[in-house]
């Protein structure tokens, strides 16, 4: 499961290198990826070959609404292993202006997505990263509940925490992350 503004599907069959805009094209050539089992989610760039992957573009995010956006991604998940990466570009730049490969607006909210990472709880999580995470100098410090929230949100989807959890919730929970 991939929460992204980009595809990252890019064709390039030169093996020996890998970088962030062909890594699932790699992992779905070689196999180590089952498109019909995995999903992005708030993808604004256009990249005509998705391999077979299940594209929930940011549009369709914002008209279906992020509980049933959240319920379309458990049914391509089913109950696989599961691996989530975040990169912040997801969220719109409103939300999170520093990242290594900005996309001009329409992107993820940073309410659509904490609501859409809660509403996962359950599903068969086994690990997760958060990337692309770059402030530049020049732009005022992001405020670290924005790349901290999809944390807090993937730590609850592994833990099976669903919605009215409180407690070390960013958003406004008293509690501490642990």
């Amino acid at each position: 499961m991939q929460f992204d503004a980009h595809t990252d599907t890019w064709p390039d069959d030169d093996l020996t290198r890998v970088d962030h805009g062909t890594m699932f094209y790699k992992a779905v050539k070689e196999g180590i990826v089952d498109p019909a089992r995995s999903v992005q989610v708030g993808i604004r760039t256009q990249n005509d070959d998705t391999l077979g992957v299940n594209i929930i573009d940011a549009r369709e995010v914002h008209e279906r609404g992020p509980v049933e956006t959240a319920k379309k991604i458990k049914s391509i998940l089913g109950d696989n292993k599961t691996y989530l990466t975040f990169d912040i570009d997801a969220l719109d730049p409103a939300f999170a202006p520093g990242t290594g490969t900005p996309v001009w607006g329409g992107g993820l909210t940073s309410a659509q997505a904490s609501m859409m990472l809660r509403d996962l709880a359950g599903i068969n999580l086994v690990g997760g990263d958060i990337v692309e995470v770059s402030p530049p100098p020049s732009i005022p410090p992001v405020p670290p509940r924005s790349p901290g929230g999809p944390m807090w949100r993937w730590r609850s989807c592994a833990c099976g925490a669903g919605p009215g959890v409180r407690g070390g919730d960013p958003a406004g929970g008293a509690g501490r992350v642990q």
